[in-house]
């Protein structure tokens, strides 16, 4: 009987998700006199599909996926996945939210969400690693050019 050779694939670990590592981050990385949250998915299970509070409907859908309160101003990041774009509620609600005062910016990346909190005014604190920063960046600007 012949040897049978037998490799062992090993699975690639799911691609980390930008909302999940930036909550994750954000304690370490915001001002102290801001305060931020990461609103669930809208297939969550944390999302009742038929809750409603005083007439308001307690659903996401719409909303930017991290909502930061700074010195009096809301600030909203939205983080679509690879290859995804604003859905309809978004491109409907965004508008509205601007109008009534909050800022909202898109960030496809770590280093762009980064960028976009630098631009909305917060500090980031230096506690994040100046190496793993210029990485992003670089992972970034190598993505554009491809």
């Amino acid at each position: 009987m012949a040897a049978v050779e037998v490799k062992v694939l090993k699975k690639k670990p799911p691609p980390e998700d930008l909302k999940q590592r930036l909550a994750a981050e954000l304690g370490a990385l915001l001002p102290a006199d801001a305060f931020a949250f990461a609103l669930p998915d809208e297939g969550s299970p944390f999302v009742p599909r038929r809750a409603r509070y005083e007439g308001l409907s307690m659903r996401k859908s719409g909303l930017p996926d991290i909502v930061i309160i700074h010195r009096g101003r809301a600030l909203g990041l939205e983080l679509p996945r690879a290859g995804h774009t604003l859905s309809d509620a978004q491109r409907s609600i965004f508008p509205r939210l601007t109008a009534a005062g909050m800022r909202i910016e898109v960030a496809r990346s770590f280093a762009e969400a980064l960028r976009a909190l630098s631009e909305m005014g917060l500090t980031l604190s230096s506690r994040e690693s100046l190496t793993r920063q210029v990485a992003e960046l670089f992972r970034d600007a190598r993505k554009g050019r491809s």
